[in-house]
């Protein structure tokens, strides 16, 4: 399958590690008074700061497809400074996007929001992944919250 694959021209992605959260194994310790489900009222700041080059889930599609996202923002002293978009349906979320503008990093913001998206998603008993760099240094962050690693993915992309 392979063989055929790289036959046919197909893009192969950087592998990932994928891991899961084990239920009994999260570790809610942050205070996420600062986080807030996105809506209307901070859709354009959420825009401003959306990682959005070389995506296919830009800010705007996120938004338009609030059916399967469930973004979350961090807000401090009433401005977003940060974000995670999350993926669900069919009993599995993604912890799909996340960034911290930078001169808030180191603060706890990302935990907070990783903190708020987790606790929200435990609640409605599905299942939570994420998928990062393998040798990422954010692997040490994800167990901190329980995050087991569950194998190494790889997405491929072709066009016929």
């Amino acid at each position: 399958m392979i063989t055929w694959l790289q036959n046919s021209n197909a893009m192969f992605a950087e592998p990932e590690l994928c891991m899961e959260v084990v239920l009994n194994d999260f570790v809610p310790s942050i205070n996420t008074k600062e986080i807030k489900e996105l809506s209307l009222n901070y859709y354009k700041e959420y825009s401003k700061i959306h990682n959005d080059e070389g995506r296919f889930w830009t800010s705007e599609k996120v938004i338009k497809a609030l059916n399967i996202f469930k973004p979350f923002v961090a807000i401090y002293e009433n401005r977003v400074i940060g974000y995670i978009d999350i993926t669900y349906g069919k009993g599995i979320m993604e912890l799909y996007d996340l960034l911290v503008i930078d001169e808030y990093r180191n603060y706890g913001f990302a935990e907070a929001l990783i903190n708020e998206a987790v606790e929200n998603v435990l609640n409605s008993n599905n299942k939570v992944i994420v998928h990062i760099g393998v040798n990422s240094s954010l692997e040490k962050m994800y167990e901190q919250f329980g995050f087991i690693k569950k194998g190494i993915s790889q997405y491929v992309s072709i066009i016929l």
